[in-house]
């Protein structure tokens, strides 16, 4: 049995694009004080300060310092990606912090293009489902420079037309590779390519006709488990929990297949807090379904896998699942209208997570 399939493998750990692993551990780094500044502006209830802050900074700049490695150690020796790649994604922290300080957000979107060109690049040379991982990254950070730099009213509505393109879509993208390779499948590409399309058309949307916004939206959503194989997930999860305690390569497994297990479960929690937002203007609902029972999910899922190796980190492995548990349990009730718990069962989900990714105790 071998590990979840990412990128990230051993030629990247032994030494190939150390400015790409420099910059994504800078990035990643850097993007935690955003997250803790995010849930005190939540616990604050500050909203559009925590708006602001996980669409135009935590998620960003996270998801830049992940997919600057992703593709830099996916690229051939001689693409010029290796060295653009992380070069392009750096400048994104100033220019993240600039608009999520309420600055102007022009800067944010010219080093989102950039960057997407970067990864654009990083595709060359690259075949199959890696390449049609890496190219649905830069479409999806060029879709955000377009969301985040278009004349739309700067609301809730614009914020979570942001999130769609940067998160929804690099998971589109992340998943559509990672998912069926590491289970000797294809993905279904023209799903994919769908998927790909209607996230990018709904966010552009979004803002200004919300409803065909959301059925865009929701078409992407709904295509996602196709492209992706999860269709599998289903009859294989049984067989992974009972063999978890056999290896290191069995629990890894087990927390791969559990973690697109809650995916699954979350996704009429996505389709009720928008039809929520259409029926009754509930648009918290909606926001915190996307957030917290998708793009959360997804986070946990690949970086106790993928966070370690940039890291260069000795992993414990524990692959605890209760982190998935209760993202699903906070982002019900966030749909349910409640506020203070799920707070609380969000910090305790990411504590798990790390719990999960955390080295163990040197000898």
């Amino acid at each position: 049995m071998v590990y979840p399939i990412h990128p990230l493998g051993g030629e990247y750990v032994a030494g190939r694009a150390i400015l790409a692993l420099r910059a994504s551990r800078l990035l990643v780094a850097a993007s935690m004080p955003g997250l803790v500044a995010a849930l005190v502006a939540a616990a604050a209830a500050r909203p559009l300060l925590h708006a602001r802050l996980v669409a135009l900074y935590t998620l960003p700049v996270f998801i830049a310092g992940i997919a600057a490695a992703y593709a830099a150690s996916s690229a051939p020796r001689s693409n010029a990606a290796v060295l653009y790649a992380p070069l392009a994604s750096l400048a994104l922290l100033p220019a993240a912090v600039a608009a999520a300080a309420g600055c102007c957000v022009l800067p944010l979107s010219l080093a989102s293009l950039a960057f997407a060109a970067a990864l654009a690049t990083a595709s060359r040379g690259l075949r199959g489902s890696l390449r049609l991982s890496v190219v649905g990254l830069s479409l999806a950070f060029a879709s955000y420079a377009l969301v985040v730099a278009a004349p739309y009213p700067r609301g809730l509505l614009w914020l979570l037309a942001a999130v769609y393109t940067v998160a929804f879509g690099s998971i589109y993208a992340v998943t559509v590779h990672s998912f069926p390779r590491t289970y000797g499948l294809e993905p279904r590409r023209l799903a994919a390519v769908a998927a790909y399309a209607a996230n990018v058309a709904g966010a552009l949307v979004l803002p200004r006709c919300p409803s065909l916004g959301v059925a865009l939206l929701l078409v992407g959503v709904l295509l996602y488990p196709a492209a992706a194989r999860l269709e599998v997930v289903p009859r294989w999860l049984l067989g992974a929990w009972r063999r978890r305690g056999v290896s290191a390569a069995a629990r890894s497994h087990w927390y791969f297949l559990a973690g697109h297990a809650a995916v699954l479960a979350s996704l009429p929690l996505v389709l009720v807090g928008w039809l929520l937002y259409l029926a009754w203007g509930d648009l918290v609902a909606a926001i915190h379904a996307s957030t917290v029972g998708f793009v959360l999910l997804h986070i946990e899922i690949h970086a106790p896998m993928m966070v370690p190796v940039i890291y260069r980190m000795r992993h414990a492995r524990r692959y605890c699942v209760v982190n998935y548990l209760t993202a699903l349990a906070a982002a019900a009730l966030l749909v349910a209208g409640l506020r203070g718990l799920p707070l609380l069962l969000v910090v305790s989900s990411l504590a798990a997570t790390l719990y999960t990714a955390w080295p163990p105790p040197g000898r």
